[in-house]
């Protein structure tokens, strides 16, 4: 996974190298962008130019995003702020 800091956004790239192992298929090769100031985190969706074409807030009013990271397993796990650890799962 690569992170890039921007402001009050950061951005986590989905790999989801093995795809057996990616619990999360729709978001392979995706952003996640997480909010310190407003508290969400989203899903960003590119094309082959590297422009945002499609945006899904996948957390809203969670709090302070600080960490997002991928698991070997292909889970997603977020810090929140004064909040702990928290799992995404698949619906």
């Amino acid at each position: 996974m690569k992170h890039f800091n921007f402001a009050l956004i950061s951005l986590f790239f989905l790999s989801c190298k093995d795809d057996n192992n990616c619990c999360l298929n729709s978001f392979k090769g995706n952003l996640v962008a997480g909010s310190l100031s407003f508290g969400y985190l989203e899903r960003l969706v590119l094309d082959d130019q590297n422009q945002v074409i499609y945006r899904e807030k996948i957390a809203k009013d969670i709090g302070r995003v600080r960490d997002v990271v991928e698991s070997p397993e292909g889970y997603i796990y977020l810090s929140v702020e004064n909040k702990g650890i928290f799992k995404l799962i698949p619906k």
